[in-house]
């Protein structure tokens, strides 16, 4: 085990583990112990961070949440004032994660499909990641005076 990685609290060992195994496997395939393992914590400090897998599963969806606004709010940072530019740089870039090896789509996509009940913590959180996306592509729209905003967004 490395320094860098026995030098992170465990709760972030694991959300790092989990978030990277859910992804490449999903979540409904990967299981506990394998999280446990890939993070190189003790099943009791699993259980102490989180009551279930749901939990991790939401958690997990939570930090990818965070850094994902972190990503669009600094290219749209890029191009003050310029909605045209903001659109144009958002989908210049979501295009280059597409395209790099490994991607396997979109993790709240991905993890929406998982989970069909509504009640779900992480399906809610999915859902409610793609109507924040949807209304701030709407209010970039709206400022370009777009012909069709709502059509331009959804597109």
């Amino acid at each position: 085990m490395s320094l860098a990685r026995t030098a992170k609290p465990p709760r972030q060992r694991i959300i790092e583990a989990a978030n990277r195994l859910f992804y490449q496997q999903g979540s409904r395939a990967v299981g506990i112990d394998t999280v446990i393992a890939e993070s190189g914590v003790a099943k009791m400090s699993l259980y102490r961070s989180f009551r279930s897998k749901d939990e991790l599963i939401a958690a997990c969806l939570e930090e990818r949440n965070t850094q994902y606004w972190q990503w669009f709010d600094s290219i749209v940072a890029e191009n003050p004032g310029n909605p045209r530019e903001q659109l144009r740089a958002l989908i210049h870039r979501m295009a280059r994660r597409t395209i790099k090896p490994g991607y396997r789509g979109c993790p709240f996509l991905n993890t929406a499909l998982d989970y069909e009940d509504a009640a779900h913590p992480a399906r809610r959180l999915a859902v409610r990641h793609k109507k924040t996306l949807a209304a701030k592509l709407l209010a970039i729209c709206r400022r370009q005076d777009a012909r069709d905003p709502e059509a331009l967004a959804r597109n």
